[in-house]
């Protein structure tokens, strides 16, 4: 990955500037929650409906924009995985 593309990334993330395209080959540091529902397969209903219950990701704000970090997807998935173990023994 050439790092102007990274550092074009990162700089959208931190200053919220909505990129049009997501440059190719580049990981995301961020989810949308849009991005964030498509990639997990889930609806923003139910995205607000587990931020309701404190079952969502953890998010941070960048302007106006409200993102999940990757490591934050990455820890929402393990919690929901082991709770469903927990409840399903």
């Amino acid at each position: 990955m050439g790092s102007s593309k990274h550092h074009a990334v990162a700089y959208a993330v931190v200053h919220g500037v909505q990129m049009k395209e997501k440059p190719i080959g580049v990981d995301p540091l961020a989810y949308s929650v849009a991005e964030f529902c498509k990639a997990h397969s889930i609806s923003r209903a139910t995205f607000y409906n587990l931020k309701k219950l404190n079952q969502a990701p953890a998010i941070m704000r960048a302007g106006r924009r409200v993102l999940i970090s990757v490591e934050a997807a990455r820890a929402w998935r393990e919690q929901r995985t082991q709770a469903w173990l927990s409840e399903n023994q």
